[in-house]
């Protein structure tokens, strides 16, 4: 949890206005999902506490723990590729531009 909060207000401190795939920003935060998640695991294992038992305590609690690691899998998944679409996009507009101002000539 330490290293959460020291790491997260580093991110907050140095953020950039503008973010982007070159600066340090706010994608960094994706970092700390591996690491905060076995605490939300035992989060959510104390709160399942408050119910009642299950026929399968141990089933269930391995269900828990598999569709927390599939939701974390899957989150990081998907922003890495929202992350390299920015890029992508950002870098065609930037050849377009180039091949436009090459396609008028060079003085």
């Amino acid at each position: 949890m330490l290293v959460t909060l020291i790491t997260s207000a580093g991110l907050v401190a140095t953020l950039y206005s503008n973010g982007g795939a070159a600066e340090w920003g706010g994608r960094f935060f994706h970092l700390l999902i591996p690491v905060i998640t076995p605490a939300a695991v035992l989060g959510l294992q104390r709160g399942v506490r408050g119910f009642p038992d299950p026929p399968d305590r141990v089933l269930t609690q391995r269900l828990v723990a598999i569709a927390c690691t599939l939701v974390v899998t899957a989150a990081l998944s998907v922003s890495g590729l929202r992350a390299q679409g920015e890029i992508r996009a950002k870098a065609a507009d930037t050849v377009d531009g180039t091949l436009a101002y090459v396609s008028r000539g060079i003085p």
